[in-house]
C-alpha cells in the first residue's frame, strides 16, 4: 500500500508533478527531503535513481533529459548540496534541458540569523535557471493555494519558450507517512499559439474582459460570434474597450449586500485584459474553471 508523507508541500509537489508529467527522479541523500524522496519511493509512478554526489547527479539528469527528451527532477537536502548542482545546470540552461532541482529548505525567516544548514538562495548565478520559487511553511487555505500556484509556474517554465532548467526550494517537514492518497491539486495547463487547444466545457461560458485598449471592429465582431454561437456573455467595466452587444457592466449587481447571483458562478470564465478597477465582480465571480488569453503569456490566477 502506497503511503505518502503527511506534510502538505510535499503532497502537492507529488500531485502536480504527476499531472505535468514528471517522473524520473535523481535524489540525493539529506534531511529536509526525506519527505518528498520517501513519498516518491513508495509510488510506483515515480522511476527512481540514486545519486550520493549531488554534482554527478545533475550531469546525469542532464544525459537522461537529452535522451529520454522528457523533463528530469533532482532532489537534494539544504546548504551546499544544492550549491553542488549549478556546473550541471549551466549545462542544462545553454542546452535547454528540462531539469527540474527540488531542493529541501527551512523557511526563508531563518536566513541570515546562524541557524545550521541555512543558506541564502533568493539568486543563483543568471544563466543556471530560468525560474526560481520558494515554497514556505504552507500557512492556511491561502498558503496552500499560493505555494500550489508556485509549483504550478515552476513546472510549466520546464518547457515554456523552449524551456530549461527551474529551481523550487520547499520547505517539506518529515511528519510520519500515514498519508493513503495524494491530494487532488488545482494544475494549470498552459498553451502557445501552435498548441492544440482543450475543448470548451459543457454548459455555461462568458468572458470577463479587465482594462484593455481600444478593441478594434474585428475584436468585437470576433467576440460577438463566439458569444451568439456559445450563448455567452462579457462581463466589463468602463475601462474594457468592449462596446458590443453582449457586454454586461456588471458591478451594480455584484455590488448587492444582500444578493448574490447564481449568474456569477459559469462553468468557464475566459479572461482576458489587464486590471480592473471593478472588485464587486472581481470577488464574486466564482468560475468552475479560467483561461486566461494573453499574449504575454504569463500567468495571472486573478479567479484562483
Amino acid at each position: 500500500m502506497k503511503k505518502y508523507s503527511n506534510d502538505k508541500n510535499a503532497l502537492i509537489l507529488l500531485a502536480l508533478m504527476k499531472k505535468h508529467g514528471v517522473r524520473k527522479v535523481i535524489a540525493s541523500p539529506g534531511t529536509t527531503n526525506i519527505a518528498i524522496v520517501g513519498s516518491m519511493q513508495h509510488d510506483d509512478y515515480f522511476e527512481m535513481y540514486s545519486s550520493v554526489d549531488e554534482r554527478s547527479a545533475c550531469y546525469m539528469a542532464c544525459g537522461l533529459a537529452a535522451e529520454s527528451q522528457e523533463p528530469v527532477a533532482i532532489v537534494c537536502t539544504e546548504a551546499t548540496a544544492s550549491r553542488n548542482y549549478f556546473p550541471g545546470l549551466t549545462e542544462a540552461y545553454y542546452r535547454k534541458l528540462p531539469i527540474l532541482v527540488i531542493a529541501g529548505s527551512h523557511n526563508t525567516d531563518r536566513v541570515g540569523h546562524l541557524h545550521s544548514q541555512v543558506i541564502d538562495r533568493s539568486q543563483s548565478p543568471k544563466d543556471t535557471v530560468r525560474f526560481r520559487a520558494f515554497v514556505n511553511r504552507e500557512g492556511g487555505k491561502t498558503g496552500i493555494a499560493h505555494n500550489t500556484l508556485l509549483i504550478n509556474k515552476a513546472l510549466i517554465e520546464l518547457r515554456r519558450h523552449g524551456g530549461g532548467p527551474v529551481l523550487i526550494n520547499i520547505v517539506a517537514s518529515p511528519r510520519g507517512f500515514d498519508t493513503d492518497a495524494l491530494p487532488n491539486v488545482k494544475a494549470i495547463s498552459y498553451y502557445e499559439t501552435e498548441s492544440e487547444y482543450p475543448e470548451l466545457p459543457q454548459g455555461r461560458i462568458a468572458l470577463y474582459v479587465g482594462s484593455h485598449v481600444q478593441m478594434s471592429e474585428e475584436q468585437t465582431r470576433v467576440i460577438d460570434n463566439f458569444c451568439s454561437i456559445h450563448d455567452a456573455v462579457v462581463f466589463c467595466d468602463h475601462t474594457s474597450g468592449y462596446q458590443g452587444k453582449y457586454q454586461i457592466n456588471y458591478a451594480l449587481v455584484n455590488a448587492q449586500k444582500n444578493y448574490r447571483s447564481t449568474l456569477v458562478s459559469p462553468d468557464l470564465l475566459i479572461h482576458i485584459g489587464e486590471v480592473s478597477g471593478d472588485t464587486y465582480s472581481t470577488g464574486a465571480i466564482k468560475p468552475k474553471k479560467v483561461w486566461r488569453v494573453s499574449e504575454d503569456g504569463e500567468i495571472r490566477d486573478l479567479f484562483h
